[in-house]
């Protein structure tokens, strides 16, 4: 697959599409039901270098060299990983898509950093799902996309912005790109950082994680 940003969307559209396990209904809007953390969208500072969520007390300085998409390209992106899809899944995306909010995508070449944050309640009907559940559910999804082989290796956890993610690495169609799950419950909404990398850029990306997503501080 020379096109890495399409396997971002191929992830993305996996999870919306747990409601193929779970049987979810559909969607219109943005609700909270069952849900603890009182959430909103964050925002980017100083020229597109610096997102902040405040309800999630978490920020991301942009490293140097990548670029942040604006909403336009996202739904581009978003819009062309529909070709790795079934047509049961991409009924259920279409229908769930107002459950996530994609909060950014950075980009350097074909490599990239998302930050999205679900609302379980409206994809899984389960506020407290952990990150183990969650995440043997998402690898069966993506075993199911059209054109496309994964191998997983063992979960590990991992302070990203002074909160405790679970990670998932993968191998993706034999060593052609990796990838990097993030995932975390609070308050009955999965926060999810996905990094898509070439072989040889492990150190890169999980650098970014470490150092460029920083806990907010209260004022």
């Amino acid at each position: 697959m020379k096109n890495l940003k399409s396997a971002v969307v191929l992830m993305l559209a996996g999870i919306i599409s747990l409601s193929t396990v779970t049987g979810c209904s559909t969607v219109t809007k943005m609700l909270k039901k069952g849900a603890t953390l009182d959430y909103s969208q964050g925002a980017w500072k100083e020229e597109n270098k610096l997102y902040e969520n405040k309800s999630l007390k978490m920020q991301f300085e942009v490293p140097e060299g990548w670029t942040s998409m604006s909403s336009e390209q996202m739904d581009q992106m978003l819009e062309s990983g529909k070709q790795f899809l079934s047509d049961e899944q991409e009924k259920q995306y279409d229908s769930l898509e107002k459950a996530l909010n994609h909060e950014f995508v950075i980009q350097k070449g074909y490599e990239s950093v998302q930050f999205a944050v679900e609302n379980l309640d409206l994809t899984v009907k389960k506020a407290d799902m952990d990150e183990k559940t969650y995440i043997e559910a998402l690898k069966k999804q993506l075993l199911s996309a059209q054109g496309v082989t994964y191998s997983y290796e063992d979960t590990y956890k991992q302070k990203i912005g002074g909160k405790e993610f679970t990670v998932l690495p993968a191998n993706v169609n034999n060593g052609a790109m990796y990838q990097i799950y993030a995932l975390r419950n609070e308050g009955g909404y999965m926060i999810q950082i996905i990094a898509t990398y070439n072989s040889g850029s492990e150190d890169a990306i999980k650098g970014i994680l470490e150092k460029n997503f920083k806990e907010l501080a209260s004022k």
